[in-house]
C-alpha cells in the first residue's frame, strides 16, 4: 500500500500550521497498489505530479526503509517505537521554474492498519510533534533542515504521505512553489 494515496490521488483540506501550511486528507475504502512499486523505489507517480507545476524535475535520492523510528524525531519517533511500520518510503526532489529552485520531500509510511495510519498522522500532524526526516542530497543520512515552510500530509487507509517542501533562497516566489509542490505530491 505504500505510495498508494500519491497513486490514487487525494482531494487536500486542512489549515495552517506553524510557518507553513498543513492539509490532511482521508480516502476511506480505497484501493491501493502501489506497494511493491513503492519497496522498488519507483518515482514515476511524484514525477508526474510535481512536472505539472514545474518545468524541470529532479530525482536527487531514494530510499526504502522498514524502520521508522531511525529516521524519525521527537514524538514521531516515540510513536514508531511504540508502533513499528512495516515500511517507509523516502524521495527527495528538486523542481525548477524559470530560476526559482525547491526541494521537495516526500515520505510514505506504511502502518499495519487503517487505525494506526490515522493514529501516526494524528501525531506527525501536530505542531512540535517532530517528523520523519527527509533525505539528504548526497544521498546519505538524513536531514533535518526543512523548516516547515510547506508541509501536507495525506492517508489512503494503512498509508500515510507527507510532503514537505523548501525554497532555495527565500524569494516570494519560491515559498509560493514549495506551497504548490506539497500540495501537487499529497493531492494529484
Amino acid at each position: 500500500m505504500l505510495a498508494s494515496v500519491l497513486i490514487a490521488g487525494a482531494a487536500v483540506e486542512g489549515g495552517a500550521v506553524g510557518a507553513g501550511g498543513v492539509g490532511t486528507a482521508t480516502r476511506p475504502g480505497s484501493t491501493s497498489t502501489g506497494h511493491a512499486k513503492a519497496r522498488q523505489g519507483d518515482t514515476t507517480w511524484a514525477v508526474a505530479r510535481l512536472e505539472r507545476l514545474a518545468e524541470r524535475v529532479d530525482r536527487l535520492t531514494t530510499a526504502v526503509e522498514d524502520d521508522c523510528a531511525a529516521h524519525a524525531t521527537g514524538q514521531v519517533r516515540e510513536f514508531f517505537r511504540q508502533h513499528p511500520c512495516e515500511a517507509l518510503f523516502r524521495a527527495l526532489f528538486e523542481i525548477r521554474e524559470g530560476d526559482t529552485v525547491v526541494r521537495v520531500a516526500i515520505a510514505a509510511v506504511d502502518m499495519p492498519d487503517a487505525d494506526l495510519a490515522r493514529q501516526y498522522q494524528d501525531v506527525i500532524d501536530g505542531e512540535g510533534t517532530g517528523t520523519v526526516r527527509p533525505l539528504r542530497r548526497t544521498g546519505r543520512g538524513d536531514d533535518t533542515g526543512f523548516d516547515g515552510t510547506a508541509y501536507e500530509s495525506a492517508r489512503d487507509d494503512s498509508t500515510v504521505v507527507i510532503a514537505q517542501a523548501e525554497p532555495v533562497g527565500r524569494a516570494p516566489r519560491a515559498v509560493e512553489l514549495a506551497e504548490r509542490a506539497v500540495n501537487a505530491a499529497t493531492s494529484g
